[in-house]
């Protein structure tokens, strides 16, 4: 997998699109948010490009730091016995509210 990583920069339109070829379900607006200055969640920025406008640059991205990013998203699928449990107690709760209403 990583012989096929873009080797240039990517702009978040072309980062989103690498993220989810690579299986990452992030929606675009998702990645907007987490790259804002204000939250500062995204992946790291690799160089700033000048854009449109007065003091407007934009971000460009590494793709091989970016799936580093992602990866640092995951966590441990849970454990077949608790899913097991879970998907039980839900189906508990929507029989006993459907007979309820009813």
């Amino acid at each position: 997998m990583q012989s096929n990583l873009p080797t240039h920069l990517l702009t978040r339109s072309q980062l989103h699109d690498f993220l989810v070829q690579q299986g990452f379900p992030i929606g675009k607006s998702t990645l907007d948010k987490q790259c804002a200055p204000a939250c500062g969640e995204g992946p790291p920025v690799a160089a700033l490009w000048p854009g449109r406008g007065k003091n407007r640059y934009r971000p460009l991205y590494e793709a091989t730091a970016a799936l580093e990013w992602a990866k640092s998203l995951l966590r441990p699928a849970p454990s077949n016995q608790t899913s097991v449990k879970a998907a039980a107690a839900t189906v508990e709760v929507v029989a006993t509210a459907s007979t309820t209403a009813t």
